[in-house]
């Protein structure tokens, strides 16, 4: 739309000022999103991005964020997969 303005009707030209505005405005919105989730992995949780290195997650971790799974591992339940 934005590439091809010629192609839309002048009855229509609403839709290119519509596509103008949202286009910036949804560009923004990723950047903001990809900006938050490099700050939550590398400051907000300590561990997160070295687990994402190492591929694996202290103790304290994975007990804080996910009980079940500290459970499974800690409790010695069988290693059978969950259903």
């Amino acid at each position: 739309m934005l590439w091809f303005p010629e192609s839309i009707p002048w009855n229509l030209r609403w839709l290119r000022y519509i596509a103008v505005f949202l286009h910036p405005v949804a560009a923004l919105a990723t950047i903001a999103n990809f900006l938050i989730h490099i700050y939550m992995s590398v400051f907000a949780e300590r561990g997160a991005f070295g687990s994402v290195i190492r591929g694996d997650v202290s103790l304290e971790f994975a007990k804080r964020y996910h009980p079940g799974w500290y459970e499974e591992i800690v409790g010695g339940r069988s290693s059978a997969p969950r259903k």
